[in-house]
């Protein structure tokens, strides 16, 4: 099936191994854990950008010699015929299946827009979107022709665990007068918080940003110390907001002012054109913090505004277009319990296989590897300033 030099991919570097006859099998493993060439172990003196294979693909499909118009330069050759060779694994094996399924561009097409489609949810590692996509992935190795080797039929589980879920004890009671329960479907813990209960007064501090410098500061005119201090989500949006107060207006840092201002708890409320909970991921850098963190919907916000003779959304409004704070006591106070634990769940290998025909070499493997799962709603590992859209990763990985 194959002669000439062939790669072998082991962790993040990249060495031709040597050459051989025809007849090696081909092991295709659609996998959550990215295999990566990487060109620094190679060229210690000069840095490549790593252009994605599917750009070669399609500047060779318009006729064109190279990734990018112009004269290649040596390193860059290197660097193609490399690149080149591990293509080559790729087309020999479609034209190994090319008498059991079809390969079109429409077709490549149609698996990349189902598998980055919103129906996938963006296929984080452990939801049942990625698993669904793995059940995707059978069925198109099973119709063309590979034969299952992963543990259970095409599939290899293994436990992972991936940020945190809610633990088993949320709640926010109101007292002032009467008291009122929030929801249990309108509150969710933040990552960061401390699994806690705690009470206190409660404050409205506005988008909780303490930025006298830059001519703003939700604190000034109130002391949140032993208090539950009531935040917005979000940033101002008024013309000409610093850079200092958009960093500012980031979860990690309002909580982190909170506290330093002596807050015993955080309610972060949601602005009713962005009133999805925060998906609680993982903490990235950020250290949990000594408090009750709770994010709420914008209707659990109108209640604890009510003192102020306020919705969320005037408040929001107000703030916005005076460029003032409203920061003030709520005479109300808060009985709050905040719980988290690590959100452990099953991820799913793809495994499938393509015998050799060479007596000699049929026991050699070369494995394939691409990875199929993305951030979700951006819990883990997005670039996003908050989570909770779509990430579809169209090109990370279901091209």
């Amino acid at each position: 099936m194959m002669a000439g030099s062939w790669l072998r991919i082991k962790r993040s570097r990249c060495s031709e191994v040597g050459s051989g006859a025809s007849g090696e099998g081909f092991g295709l493993l659609s996998t959550v854990v990215p295999l990566r060439l990487s060109p620094r172990k190679l060229f210690e003196k000069r840095r490549v950008q790593m252009i994605p294979y599917c750009c070669f693909l399609q500047n060779i499909a318009q006729g064109r010699e190279s990734i990018r118009s112009g004269v290649q330069s040596p390193l860059e050759a290197l660097l193609m015929r490399r690149i080149g060779m591990m293509i080559g694994v790729v087309l020999l094996v479609a034209l190994a299946l090319a008498d059991r399924t079809s390969v079109s561009v429409s077709n490549l097409q149609a698996h990349v827009k189902y598998l980055s489609s919103p129906e996938l949810e963006g296929r984080f590692a452990i939801a049942p979107s990625a698993h669904k996509a793995a059940d995707y992935i059978a069925r198109v190795f099973e119709q063309s022709g590979l034969e299952p080797k992963g543990t259970n039929g095409y599939f290899q589980d293994w436990e992972l665990t991936l940020g945190f879920k809610p633990g088993a004890d949320n709640s926010l009671k109101i007292r002032g007068g009467r008291v009122w329960e929030a929801p249990a479907e309108a509150i969710r813990p933040l990552n960061l918080t401390a699994n806690t209960k705690v009470e206190g007064e409660l404050v409205f501090v506005g988008y909780g940003i303490s930025q006298p410098n830059a001519g703003y500061d939700d604190y000034a005119t109130v002391d949140v110390t032993g208090k539950v201090a009531v935040i917005l989500r979000g940033a101002p949006n008024w013309e000409g907001v610093s850079p200092d107060i958009q960093r500012a207006a980031r979860i990690a840092p309002k909580v982190q002012t909170a506290l330093q201002k002596g807050a015993v708890g955080v309610i972060l409320v949601n602005q009713p054109d962005n009133d999805r909970l925060l998906p609680l991921g993982m903490r990235g850098r950020a250290p949990a913090a000594n408090a009750a963190l709770l994010n709420v919907q914008a209707s659990v916000g109108d209640k604890l505004l009510q003192p102020l003779g306020l919705t969320v959304a005037e408040a929001v409004k107000r703030i916005n277009e005076t460029g003032t704070p409203i920061s003030a006591e709520l005479n109300l106070s808060a009985e709050m319990s905040a719980s988290i634990e690590p959100n452990r769940g099953v991820a799913r290998n793809v495994v499938g296989f393509i015998s050799g025909n060479d007596p000699q070499l049929r026991d050699e493997v070369i494995v394939i590897g691409a990875h199929y799962d993305h951030l979700g709603y951006g819990e883990v590992g997005s670039l996003a300033p908050e989570p909770g859209d779509i990430h579809p990763g169209a090109d990370d990985n279901a091209s």
